[in-house]
C-alpha cells in the first residue's frame, strides 16, 4: 500500500540533497551529456556542392594516420592523381586552420570567430571565407568507401548484423576499386611496388565481409579510448536518470515531510 511504500523509499528521499531543482538540472545535465555526444556527426548531407565535409574531414584523418606513413617510411611521393592525396583537396585549407579548443568551442583559423558547433564554422566557411574553399579540386570524400570512412572514425559503433549480411559479392566492386585506386597511386620500381604492397595490404585486404569491420592496428588506441568514455558517460547518465525518478516520486508522494514526522515519530 502506500504507507508502505513511503516506508520503504523514505529514507532515501531524506538522505536526498536539497534543494530539489538543483538536482534536478544536475540529473538533466548528466543525461544529455551521456547520451548527446555519442555517435554524434554533423549533418551537411544536404549541401549543394555533393561534397560531404563531414566524410572528407573523416577521410583526410584516415590518410594521414594510414595512408602517408607508409609513403613517408619508404621515401616515396605520391603521384598528383591519386584518389588518397590529401591536397589539393577542396576543404583542405580549412580543416589545417580549424582549432578545436574543446568540444564546444571551435575557432575559425582565418578571422579568430569561434563557434559552438563545427558545422556552423563550416557555414561560416562558405559565407566569409568561399575563397579558401577549392571548388572543382578532388572531393576526400569520394574516398570514403575504400578508406572505411564509418568503421574507422567510429570504432566504437560495431554493427554486428551488416557484418552477419555482408555478402561478398557486394564486396568485389569495391575492391576492384580499390586496386586500380592504389595502381594510379605508385610509380615503378622496387620501391613503388613496396608501398603498392602495402596500401593493398592495409585498404584494399580490409575490403571483406571478414574484415571490413576489422579495426586497423592503427586506430586500436582511439577506439578503446572510446569505449571507456563512452561506458562512464552511460553510467553517470543511467545514475543521474534513478536519481530524478526517485526525487520525482518522492515529491509526487509528499514523503520527505510526511516521512520525516513518521520516523520521528516511530522512534519515540
Amino acid at each position: 500500500n502506500e504507507l508502505d511504500f513511503q516506508t520503504s523509499i523514505g529514507p532515501f528521499c531524506l538522505s536526498v540533497a536539497r534543494p530539489l531543482p538543483s538536482a534536478r538540472q544536475l540529473a538533466t545535465v548528466l543525461i544529455l551529456a551521456a547520451l548527446l555526444p555519442i555517435g554524434y556527426r554533423a549533418d551537411d548531407s544536404s549541401r549543394s556542392d555533393r561534397c560531404s565535409r563531414q566524410k572528407s574531414k573523416e577521410a583526410l584523418s584516415i590518410i594521414e594516420k594510414l595512408i602517408l606513413p607508409i609513403f613517408e617510411r619508404h621515401s616515396a611521393e605520391m603521384p598528383p592523381g591519386c584518389l588518397f592525396q590529401p591536397k589539393p583537396s577542396r576543404y583542405y585549407d580549412n580543416e589545417k586552420r580549424t582549432f578545436a579548443n574543446s568540444v564546444s568551442n571551435w575557432q575559425c583559423g582565418y578571422c579568430g570567430k569561434s563557434f559552438y558547433r563545427e558545422s556552423s564554422l563550416w557555414n561560416h566557411y562558405e559565407r566569409r571565407h568561399p575563397e579558401t574553399v577549392a571548388n572543382g579540386t578532388a572531393c576526400l570524400a569520394d574516398a570514403c568507401p575504400l578508406l572505411r570512412c564509418r568503421v574507422l572514425s567510429l570504432p566504437e559503433n560495431f554493427d554486428f548484423w551488416r557484418q552477419a549480411l555482408c555478402k561478398e559479392a557486394q564486396m568485389l566492386p569495391l575492391m576492384e576499386k580499390c586496386i586500380q585506386a592504389v595502381a594510379s597511386c605508385t610509380h615503378s620500381g622496387q620501391t613503388g611496388k613496396a608501398v603498392q604492397t602495402e596500401l593493398y595490404d592495409s585498404v584494399c585486404g580490409y575490403l571483406t565481409c571478414d574484415k571490413y569491420y576489422t579495426v586497423h592496428k592503427s586506430f586500436i588506441p582511439r577506439a578503446i579510448s572510446s569505449q571507456i568514455w563512452k561506458v562512464i558517460l552511460l553510467v553517470l547518465g543511467l545514475y543521474a536518470y534513478y536519481i530524478f525518478v526517485c526525487m520525482h516520486m518522492c515529491d509526487l508522494l509528499g514523503v520527505p515531510r510526511e516521512s520525516r514526522h513518521y520516523y520521528t515519530h516511530k522512534r519515540r
